[in-house]
């Protein structure tokens, strides 16, 4: 990047570091590597000259090295020779755009990320934030966000599902090309999957599916295989076309096709990119990949970040109307006042008073149309470059640049910004409140993204533990943590319930489903947790005897589920 640099290419983007802590600077490395896509971002209102430095080393952006032509492009790569020298891409997925020029001179831009502004990469929004408690709704890390707010951080994403279908399986639902899907509907199902011979009562159920996890639409399908394995395969005839229709061997004999068109030895240098022989669990198998465009709308529950290392998650949406100020003013987030001061990332704070001073002179040239203050602007900021693209303004400032606290106050009495704003949120009386521009982004760890069901379904043969996956929804183990919230609010009958019932208490289970079933019966009492058993085959392998109760083998558990089964059925009888 650049000698002068002691941070890495990450942090080297973020403006005014020398007032932040290096703890924080490390979790903001971290918040930056996980930010979601938006569907309109904006460039940093401050920043340094490595977010472009960086976006040009990055495979956000690629430029041609020297002067060539376009050969060829679609939805999965794109091909260009420069000066007798074959480049390729390949897209990952529909964010990254193709920019068609039949024709181009080195530095060119050919392919590029969706959120490339000028020539950087733009994580976030530049959002008016308000320091000031709100009814304790931003209590500890909480984030109070408005509907202004929560408007600009809506995210897209382009979700993989992927499923490998088996000659013996047959396969009664499977999506199309542009179909709109919400969220739990089944793109997938199958029939004769593989059963389990330990859990009696779910021998029946041979059916696995694949949900959706987030609404959005089917933007592309490709399936791989071996085109002497399809004829194995007994699924119906309509969904062997539909597999064959979606083939990645007929994208790659249209890239040759379209290439041998201009050189022969071209089309022959594609094999390299996309090899004849695909990586599938069996010679025999299909191997579907399903791509799915979603755009999310920031809820309550979802988590915020900034690059100073400020984080939080959404505690309530609420209207514009009950935080405006008194001139009119709507902040984008309320943040605590508290949150800056134990964690010394200070730089939030100038970052928050420059962004607004910036922002206020870029709307008085707007509306001026007088571009004069932005240039001064740049000489008392000591900025080193600045994008004059109004819609797109970022002013570039040194690493190591300080802003002491009079500098700061200087620069908003220069420019008519006031440092505060009066507000009346939680008491009968107006007080004083810092306000601002703060550059803040949305990160993967989204409320949609913790939240998981519970639901009954096989186990793993060999550890008898419940068998989870995309494809099948079946039991789920608690972590330490959820175990000692229950016992926190002393709720013991749920940590009876999901630690033997409903997880690797084999017979209880068995029995508790066929007394459901049968008789609606209140469960027997659990025989014992299976992981205990488990424990207990283990240090006996170690010649380790515990004195206790003999270790039940898979033989015997199974024998005594039968048993107990007949016993129930005879009862009802």
């Amino acid at each position: 990047m650049n000698d002068k640099s002691l941070f890495s290419p990450t942090l080297s983007c973020v403006p005014f570091t020398p007032h932040d802590d290096g703890n924080r600077l490390g979790m903001s490395a971290n918040f930056l590597r996980q930010s979601l896509v938006l569907t309109n971002p904006e460039l940093p209102y401050a920043s340094t000259d490595y977010l472009e430095k960086l976006t040009a080393q990055s495979s956000f952006l690629i430029r041609a090295k020297k002067d060539g032509h376009l050969l060829y492009s679609d939805s999965q790569i794109v091909i260009w020779e420069e000066e007798g020298k074959i480049r390729t891409f390949k897209l990952p997925n529909s964010n990254w755009e193709v920019i068609h020029r039949p024709q181009f001179k080195a530095g060119d831009i050919i392919v590029r990320h969706r959120n490339i502004i000028n020539d950087r990469y733009a994580t976030g929004i530049n959002a008016s934030v308000l320091f000031i408690p709100y009814k304790g709704w931003n209590y500890e890390d909480a984030i109070v966000v408005t509907e202004t707010g929560a408007s600009k951080l809506r995210s897209i994403s382009v979700e993989e599902y992927e499923i490998v279908i088996n000659p013996n399986q047959i396969v009664t639902l499977f999506p199309t090309l542009g179909q709109h899907v919400i969220k739990g509907t089944e793109l997938f199902t199958i029939l004769d999957a593989v059963q389990n011979t330990v859990n009696v009562i779910s021998l029946g159920a041979q059916k696995v599916s694949m949900h959706v996890k987030h609404t959005g639409v089917v933007e592309k399908i490709v399936a791989y295989f071996k085109k002497e394995a399809l004829p194995l395969h007994q699924s119906s005839d309509m969904f062997l076309d539909w597999v064959n229709k979606y083939s990645i061997s007929k994208e790659i004999d249209n890239i040759k096709k379209t290439l041998s068109k201009v050189d022969l030895s071209y089309s022959k240098t594609i094999k390299q990119y996309f090899p004849e022989s695909y990586d599938l669990p069996s010679p025999h198998s299909i191997l579907v990949k399903i791509f799915v465009r979603t755009v999310k709308q920031f809820e309550v529950g979802d988590k915020l970040a900034n690059r100073h290392g400020n984080k939080g998650v959404c505690s309530i949406i609420v209207p514009d109307s009950e935080v405006r100020a008194s001139d009119g003013w709507i902040p984008d987030l309320v943040l605590n006042p508290l949150g800056v001061i134990s964690r010394m990332n200070v730089g939030q704070i100038i970052e928050m008073h420059i962004g607004q001073i910036i922002h206020t002179v870029k709307q008085r040239c707007l509306q001026s149309g007088d571009m004069n203050a932005l240039f001064l602007l740049k000489q008392d900021l000591n900025a080193l470059n600045e994008q004059i693209s109004i819609n797109n303004l970022t002013y570039e400032i040194d690493l190591y640049e300080k802003f002491n606290q009079q500098r700061v106050l200087d620069l908003c009495q220069k420019y008519e910004v006031p440092v505060t704003k009066k507000y009346e949120i939680t008491s009968g009386y107006p007080f004083e409140a810092g306000y601002g521009n703060m550059y803040w982004f949305p990160l993967v760890h989204t409320a949609d993204a913790k939240i998981s069901f519970r639901a009954d379904g096989p186990y793993q043969t060999k550890s008898l533990q419940p068998t989870s996956s995309d494809n099948i929804p079946a039991g789920q183990r608690l972590g330490e943590m959820e175990i000692w919230s229950y016992f926190a609010y002393e709720a013991y009958n749920n940590i009876k319930e999901t630690l033997e019932y409903k997880a690797d208490d084999i017979l209880a289970k068995e029995a508790m489903l066929a007394h459901t079933k049968e008789s609606g019966l209140f469960p027997v009492q659990p025989d014992g947790i299976y992981s205990n058993h488990l424990l207990k085959l283990y240090l006996h392998a170690l010649t380790l005897d515990l004195d206790t109760e003999s270790v039940i083998s898979e033989e015997e558990l199974t024998k005594v589920n039968m048993n107990l089964i007949d016993i129930v059925v005879e009862e009802e009888e």
